[in-house]
């Protein structure tokens, strides 16, 4: 489900203590205060292992290494970083990159 390095490379680490796996993604978020740097980033790992959701098309798609879903930009877009009822905003550029490329 996350494709990118948020949680595996890199993360960030607000001004007010809170440790996320992306910054767009305040669904996923760590007090500090609370928690230690390790256990954050090990707590991460769950979210990262996340694999879509086989009800979701994208599950078997064809396009999926050309394909730009983010769980941050459906995170802010439609309150979750689920792929269920979301995939088919990134289905048409998907689409049209597989076609670009193959030529």
């Amino acid at each position: 489900l996350y494709q990118c390095g948020a949680g595996r490379s890199s993360c960030w680490l607000k001004s007010n203590n809170h440790l996320r796996m992306c910054n767009f993604l305040s669904c996923i978020d760590y007090d500090m205060k609370n928690v230690s740097f390790a256990d954050a980033w090990n707590m991460m790992s769950t979210y990262i292992d996340e694999s879509k959701a086989i009800e979701s098309k994208c599950y078997l798609c064809k396009y999926q290494s050309y394909c730009d879903y983010c769980p941050a930009k459906s995170y802010m877009t439609f309150g979750t970083p689920t792929m269920i009822l979301q995939e088919q905003i990134f289905c048409k550029v998907a689409q049209e990159r597989y076609v670009m490329l193959n030529e």
